[in-house]
């Protein structure tokens, strides 16, 4: 009998890697980098309009990921729906226990099938 799908991603250590890789990149550029960089991003959106041009200032949110990429802490790669849900979850915790609850739930079915 062949292996279900997902138990033989789940035994690949590659697949693992990938996946622990793009967690931390949400988590770092999402869960941090949003967060920390959202003052800095508000201001700089309300000052546009006033002929304010700089893409990426300082401090901001996609400055703070290009400073983790540059030092190692996440990857090139980007998924701004995982790193938009990281900040939401950093923001508000016990998003994160319901999250993660349905998801469990979720692979128990899988796995059931």
């Amino acid at each position: 009998m062949a292996e279900p799908t997902i138990l033989g991603a789940l035994r690949d250590p590659q697949f693992r890697r990938q996946i622990w890789q793009g967690a931390m990149d949400a988590a770092y550029r999402g869960g941090i980098g949003n967060l920390v960089g959202f003052p800095v991003d508000m201001a700089s959106a309300v000052m546009r309009p006033m002929g304010y041009a700089v893409e990426k200032p300082v401090g901001g949110s996609a400055w703070l990921g290009d400073q983790m990429q540059r030092i190692g802490l996440v990857s090139e790669a980007r998924n701004p729906e995982a790193e938009f849900m990281a900040s939401v979850l950093f923001a508000n915790p016990r998003a994160l226990g319901e999250s993660a609850f349905k998801i469990e739930q979720g692979l128990l079915r899988a796995m059931q099938r």
